[in-house]
């Protein structure tokens, strides 16, 4: 995923808690955009496909195309409301059930917890948001920066933090830098401030989800989730008589292309699937099982 200009993602990880995709954010954090909070826009619910599924989709598309025995390719939609699965594969003669789905990790944090992509996103949207207000006031003057780590209840401290940074800008507004200041403390977890330098006038963002994982952790981690993933899309499928292909997109953000090979003996609903295909933003993209052998190339 794309990280805007002025914002950085420290994906390091506490002790979190694997579940997966597209819950809303609302009730955690408040007042946010649609896209942080998970909202899908109003009137597609059931015609137009996410950005994420489209991703994978052509990801998938482009891999079989690369093959040398796989011929004619078509994809026939499933409207939302008639989902899963999220597509039908066609190619030649045999038709395949595609399914979509997200890798990442969530957080634990009051009142139910939250993936870490939309934790961030959210976050971020509202430190934009004070920046904005920031200007209005004609308050910020030089470089800040917002660093910032989980914490409970955030729809309820989202103001008294908010407050923090304004005040912390009209303290600092003549000074070419200044020392960084706690905003918000919440069982060993900070959102602090600091000044950079006067050289632009904005708001940067660091998000961190808390200490570096070793290898080793990191990639158990990684076959759990992706364990409880599969267990999870294997019942959804169920009354799917198609061979069934899952389309993985990563948003975790630990382990090579080999830890994630790794975990193909340890997953206890690989039978359930014709196909497991790993999506990464980055373009990275390849399979990670198929019962076809002229389909497990490069895994």
């Amino acid at each position: 995923m794309a990280v805007p200009e002025g914002v950085y993602v420290i994906n390091q990880a506490l002790h979190l808690t694997a579940y997966i995709v597209r819950s809303s954010l609302a009730p955690a954090l408040g007042r946010g955009s649609p896209r942080a909070l998970g909202v899908p826009p109003k009137g597609d619910q059931y015609l137009m496909k996410r950005s994420d599924e489209e991703l994978c989709k052509t990801a998938f598309d482009g891999f079989l195309r690369t093959l040398p025995t796989v011929g004619q390719i078509s994809w026939r939609e499933v409207e939302r409301a008639n989902e899963p699965p999220d597509y039908y594969l066609l190619l030649d003669q045999d038709e395949f059930a595609v399914e979509v789905t997200d890798l990442v990790e969530q957080i634990n944090v009051v009142p139910k917890p939250i993936p870490t992509i939309g934790l961030t996103e959210a976050s971020q949207a509202f430190v934009r948001k004070v920046e904005q207000v920031a200007r209005k006031r004609a308050i910020l003057h030089g470089m800040y920066t917002v660093s910032a780590q989980p914490v409970d209840n955030f729809a309820a401290v989202r103001d008294s933090i908010q407050n923090g940074i304004l005040e912390y800008l009209r303290d600092t507004a003549t000074l070419p830098s200044a020392s960084e200041r706690i905003l918000y403390r919440q069982n060993g977890r900070r959102w602090k401030i600091r000044k950079a330098h006067i050289h632009s006038d904005r708001i940067g963002f660091c998000f961190s989800y808390g200490a570096a994982r070793w290898e080793v952790e990191a990639e158990e981690r990684l076959c759990e989730i992706l364990d409880q993933v599969l267990v999870k899309k294997a019942h959804k499928l169920r009354n799917i008589s198609a061979p069934r292909i899952l389309l993985v997109l990563d948003y975790y953000s630990y382990g090579s292309a080999e830890s994630w090979r790794k975990c193909i003996p340890l997953l206890s609903s690989l039978s359930a699937f014709h196909t497991l295909f790993r999506v990464n933003g980055a373009g990275t993209n390849f399979p990670l099982y198929s019962v076809i052998s002229e389909w497990r190339v490069g895994s």
